[in-house]
């Protein structure tokens, strides 16, 4: 995984598109989501730390059931919150 790659976050049921923005380490990677369309820009805006282990390379549209199942995470758990240390202001 790379700076610039689009990935598909698939845990918890969720199914979301992000661009990598950065390395956190040998497991985690920041991801910028949800920035208004804006893709070609996506360095301009907040990045989630995110488990590689949650991610595929390239956007998936839907992600079948049992791929958010096989990456160990029950569809029927809720959706945690996220550290505010695992924002990546810059």
């Amino acid at each position: 995984m790379q700076i610039g790659d689009k990935v598909t976050y698939l845990s918890f049921g969720k199914v979301e598109h992000g661009i990598v923005k950065s390395i956190s380490d040998a497991d985690h990677v920041f991801v910028v989501y949800h920035c208004a369309g804006n893709w070609d820009r996506y360095f301009d805006y907040t990045a989630a730390r995110t488990e590689i282990s949650d991610l595929v390379l390239g956007w998936v549209e839907d992600a079948p059931q049992n791929a958010v199942e096989q990456n160990g995470h029950s569809a029927q758990q809720a959706q945690p919150k996220m550290p505010l240390d695992a924002v990546d202001g810059s």
